[in-house]
């Protein structure tokens, strides 16, 4: 009993013992010289007893206490049963709230002890279940059918659609069809386990506009079993102006000017080849002089690409001027690195670096014929990710006013072609190109927190800016509250609750042209994978408080009212015994 007592105000036990004790010590000299014999030891005595009913009083002593009743068990979604039989044998008298038929958790707000069933509670639900009650997460089964979903849902005309996931319990010989919005099969797998399997899809773009792909389980008769929508905005692909400076001749750029041709993009090439002498080459345009570098001359670009090297020998009449044509025009550069990049004075920005002779990591089996520096991009409040993967940014970017500047770690690139990889090559140079190219109005970029979006429910969103003061409406023109981020001045956030399924839309009133588009789907689509994401939010929410093992003991304190009593009659005979 003795050996189970907690203190619940157990952090005030520094201050109140060694006050307790200077108290006591100077009470007990007091009565030292007035009293002796058996009047002292009994004034001694209460003195003990006030002074610990003090201390009682302070610092709250609990002792584990079994729950047997106000308890409440929230059933959701796949719940188990089995567990609700054990539960309710335990706690008969428990009351039960179905969340999957209502939402309603009203009647868990003054219960003693919540328990939560199957896959758990929303996460906006999160903060109707007291911190008190001690929530107490008790998960379903993993849900059967796609729990994990990665794809871009933003592409270019060209860009390749690339679906990564994770199918729960498959059916063997079942397969999974990407199809397009004309209902064309573009690529499928067919699933030969009968636990888990990864898959991944891809398709080539062709047509710009918001898009509704499908993922369709077919049987081996081809009989559909499931169709999920698969939202996908495609951009054009306007062609590109692009300035590429090196200070000597480079395997990379070769191949690199032989892509962006293909691509129908305009590329103007300066290569230094030795003092005072420069190559040039013109793919897609006309030749022209490619001089010193002005704010006005490079107007002309949507995006520089240069080697470290290079932008070393620029003098800084040149260095501002590219600095004037982000701020103002809406410049991309990309540096391509060199050691010295890594270690030495960077111009223009300064991007911090962290060593690194680990191999590239990436989520796909390419990534493992990648060559990198030795090193890694080191977070930053204003680093924005291009190409990361697990917290490991090989790619990354500044904003620099309307423009942006980036670089990577990745090397030797070329190597990939000569491999015959060209897909990989090709997707991860243009991830970096079309984020910094600047092609289209980049006053702000936009990210969608959730997915899957459904109706009536809250959407997070944040985006990137350079405007002081942005203002976000919805597509009926009702304006969204935004919060500045604390640490990064240039993010924000907001939320918002889409009234209805199909394509929303956000405007950014300061600039007519940044906006975006979100899809809202029914409740009834992607519900494997949504239901595994509640799942997993909840395990992270209830991590510490799960509990498989029944009963559950909580602390109870032991009433205070009896040491106020034990007090005051100490203190009443403390008074009375000296005027005997």
């Amino acid at each position: 009993m003795w050996s189970d007592i907690e203190f619940l105000n157990s952090d005030w036990m520094a201050y109140i013992i060694p006050g307790s004790i200077i108290l006591l010590v100077i009470f007990i000299w007091k009565e030292w010289k007035t009293n002796s014999g058996t009047r002292l030891f009994l004034l001694i005595g209460l003195t003990v007893i006030s002074i610990g009913s003090l201390i009682m009083l302070a610092l709250k002593p609990a002792v584990p206490h079994l729950i047997s009743g106000d308890t409440v068990i929230i059933l959701t979604k796949n719940y188990q049963q089995a567990k609700l039989d054990s539960l309710m044998a335990i706690y008969p008298k428990a009351e039960k709230i179905n969340y999957y038929e209502t939402g309603d958790l009203t009647d868990s707000e003054a219960a003693g002890e919540v328990f939560i069933l199957g896959n758990g509670l929303k996460p906006y639900d999160f903060h109707k279940i007291e911190a008190e009650n001690n929530p107490n997460f008790i998960p379903g089964e993993m849900p059967e059918g796609i729990v994990q979903l990665k794809f871009s849902q933003d592409v270019s005309i060209g860009d390749s659609i690339k679906i990564k996931g994770l199918y729960k319990k498959p059916v063997p010989g079942t397969r999974l069809v990407l199809e397009d919005f004309t209902g064309n099969s573009l690529d499928s797998v067919k699933f030969s386990e009968t636990n888990s399997e990864k898959f991944q899809l891809n398709a080539k773009t062709t047509v710009g506009g918001n898009y509704l792909y499908n993922l369709t389980l077919k049987d081996s008769a081809e009989s559909i079993l499931r169709s999920d929508v698969l939202p996908i905005t495609i951009t054009d692909r306007s062609a590109l102006k692009i300035l590429i400076l090196n200070s000597y001749p480079l395997f990379e750029t070769k191949y690199l000017k032989e892509f962006l041709g293909r691509e129908a993009n305009e590329v103007s090439l300066k290569t230094r080849i030795s003092k005072g002498r420069y190559k040039y080459e013109f793919v897609n345009t006309e030749s022209r002089t490619l001089g010193k570098l002005t704010a006005e001359f490079l107007k002309d670009y949507n995006l520089l690409i240069i080697d470290s090297d290079y932008l070393d020998l620029l003098r800084t009449g040149e260095t501002n001027a590219i600095t004037e044509a982000m701020n103002t025009g809406g410049l991309g550069v990309f540096i391509q690195p060199g050691e010295d990049f890594f270690n030495g004075r960077q111009e223009i920005i300064q991007f911090n670096f962290v060593n690194d002779q680990n191999a590239v990591r990436l989520n796909f089996e390419a990534s493992e014929k990648l060559v990198k520096h030795d090193y890694l991009f080191s977070s930053q409040e204003t680093l924005i990710p291009i190409i990361e993967n697990k917290g490991r940014i090989y790619a990354a970017y500044k904003l620099r006013g309307s423009g942006k500047i980036g670089s990577w770690v990745l090397d030797r690139m070329y190597q990939l072609v000569l491999n015959g990889d060209i897909q990989t090559y090709e997707y991860l140079w243009s991830r970096v190109i079309n984020t910094l190219s600047g092609k289209k109005s980049i006053a702000v970029e936009w990210k969608i927190e959730n997915f899957p979006v459904y109706k009536n429910e809250p959407v997070s969103f944040t985006l990137r800016t350079n405007f002081s003061k942005p203002r976000v409406q919805t597509g009926y023109n009702v304006p969204v509250p935004l919060s500045m981020d604390t640490e990064i001045p240039n993010l924000w956030s907001g939320l918002v609750y889409p009234s209805k399924t199909g394509w929303n839309h956000l405007a950014f009133t300061n600039d007519s042209l940044s906006a975006t588009d979100y899809y809202v789907f029914e409740d009834s689509s992607w519900e494997a994978l949504n239901n595994s994401r509640i799942r997993e939010a909840n395990l992270k929410r209830f991590s510490n408080r799960s509990k498989e093992n029944f009963p559950v003991e909580r602390l109870k304190p032991i009433n205070q009212l009896w040491f106020f009593i034990i007090f005051l009659i100490s203190v009443f005979f403390l008074w009375l015994i000296p005027k005997l």
